[in-house]
């Protein structure tokens, strides 16, 4: 009796927690997928669990979406914004996204931030590879005053969960 009580509470405390106790469930994407947008962050209306990410904010910008975008059998990271506060001039974005591969070199690009911006979408270079099933990856988004510049005015740092896997030779996606 003591036994079974144990292991419906272990099943509770992983079920609350966002554990999976089942085998996963994934996908090998053909190549007529099309566009697969796979949010990793939490968000209340999408079914995500809690132990996602909460989507963070700066000064001048709130991520509603991130995670990775599958399109053409390559996998990229991607980041949506709102502008919360417009900057008073043009501004320079450097994006960086965690190498999987390498942590110490990070995959970047940039942008510009006008001041009309009402919103910004990210993307990083396509062809991610090294992505792994349910890890957390950081994506650095830092706002510079100018393009010459070396200390950012603003940043935010986004941690994503990957529901897709781009260790093999085939990109899995994970049904959540």
């Amino acid at each position: 009796m003591i036994f079974r009580k144990l292991l419906v509470t272990l099943i509770v405390i992983l079920l609350l927690t966002g554990c999976e106790i089942a085998t996963l469930n994934t996908t090998p994407l053909t190549s007529d997928t099309g566009t697969l947008w796979i949010e990793g962050i939490y968000h209340d209306h999408n079914g995500s669990k809690l132990s996602d990410p909460q989507p963070q904010a700066g000064k001048f910008l709130q991520v509603e979406q991130a995670g990775f975008v599958v399109s053409n059998q390559q996998v990229a990271y991607y980041v949506k914004t709102r502008v919360i506060e417009e900057p008073s001039h043009t501004c320079h974005i450097k994006a960086e996204y965690q190498n999987p591969l390498n942590e110490n070199k990070p995959i970047t690009s940039d942008m510009t931030f006008e001041p009309y911006f009402n919103a910004l979408t990210f993307k990083s270079p396509a062809g991610i590879t090294g992505i792994r099933y349910n890890q957390l990856y950081t994506i650095k988004l830092s706002i510079y005053p100018t393009q010459d510049s070396d200390i950012p005015i603003d940043s935010i740092t986004q941690k994503v969960r990957a529901y897709v896997d781009t260790t093999r030779d085939e990109i899995r996606v994970v049904s959540h």
